[in-house]
Order: structure tokens, then sequence, then C-alpha cells
């Protein structure tokens, strides 16, 4: 049975736009991510933004979620074969995020990250990143 903080945690990724519709795989993941969250006893108001990713690191691809905090991301999700959820985390003091658009559609295709000398990419799951995540990652980005 879901707690109403689990049911508060899953009202506000909704309002984020981080939808499972009506999908149980989405759902399975969703609910690890949120049981993370308050094991780690952070508020909805503590996450700014979020967005279903893929995330690149070298060869190796997780898919997850990208969450926005005030002065970092961090993606919580699951590389295929490893069974479990595996989590990334990058401060905006030592990173350097870039878009990578497709003009001729007017979207941003992916975002690229470069953190103590790693690179990493994600986009979302329709091929582009949001432009709501985008606006409110560059509101925090620039005010650090």
């Amino acid at each position: 049975m879901e707690s109403s903080l689990q049911h508060k945690w899953k009202t506000h990724f909704t309002a984020l736009e981080v939808k499972i519709n009506n999908n149980a795989t989405l759902e399975k993941v969703l609910d690890q991510i949120i049981n993370i969250l308050i094991q780690r006893s952070l508020n909805t108001d503590d996450v700014k933004a979020g967005m279903w990713a893929s995330l690149l690191e070298g060869n190796q691809r997780a898919f997850g979620v990208l969450i926005l905090f005030e002065n970092r991301l961090e993606y919580i999700g699951a590389v295929p074969g490893e069974g479990k959820l595996k989590n990334w985390e990058w401060d905006f003091k030592h990173s350097h995020i870039e878009k990578v658009e497709d003009t001729k559609l007017g979207i941003v295709r992916e975002m690229q990250l470069q953190h103590n000398g790693k690179k990493f990419s994600w986009n979302g799951m329709k091929g582009f990143v949001p432009s709501t995540f985008i606006a409110t990652l560059e509101k925090y980005w620039f005010k650090q």
C-alpha cells in the first residue's frame, strides 16, 4: 500500500512532467527512486525539475530520472543487466553543460555535461530534452 509520503512524491513528479502513463516498468522505476529520496529525508520542495532520461557515460547507457536540485544535478537509473539502481551526481561549480540543438526541428536533442574530465550526455524518452527542464536548469545554473 502506498504511503501518503509516496503519494506526495508521485504527485510532485507528475507536476514536473515525470509521468508514468500507466506503464508498469516506469512505475516500478519511479517507485524505487521515490523510496531512495524518502530514505535520504529529502522533501519534494528540494526537487526543482525532473525528466525521464537516457544517460550515456562512455559506452555505458542507463535509463532513469534526471533530477535538478538547487545547486546540483542527480541521475538515478538502471544500467541494463546490472539489476539495481545506480546514481550519478554533479555539482554546478565543477561542471560544464552544453545543449546539442537540432536547428531544423527547433529542439534540443541532448545535453552534454563535462565533470572532472568525464563526459556525460542525456536526452529524454522522446529523443529531446523538454524545454521546461532546460528553462528551470538555466534558472538555477546561472544563480551559481
